[in-house]
């Protein structure tokens, strides 16, 4: 998205979409595989972070399973 902040050590990963205005601070990780052990690599899977967003220090939010749509979606 336009105008998003990852700040310093933080990791952004595989199908990762992240929306306008966003913040993401350091060492948060987003987009890694789930930990669900029902979970295939072969699965599409990523993160969908909406508009105007904040991520704190140290979070972690792993990608969605085939249980649901494959991904996880927060805001918006």
């Amino acid at each position: 998205g336009n105008n998003v902040v990852i700040k310093q050590g933080a990791r952004i990963l595989s199908d990762t979409t992240i929306g306008d205005h966003s913040r993401v601070f350091s060492y948060a990780i987003v987009g890694d595989i789930p930990q669900d052990i029902s979970y295939k690599e072969e699965q599409k899977s990523g993160v969908v972070i909406g508009k105007n967003a904040t991520i704190r220090e140290f979070a972690t939010i792993n990608s969605g399973t085939a249980k649901g749509d494959g991904f996880t979606r927060i805001g918006d």
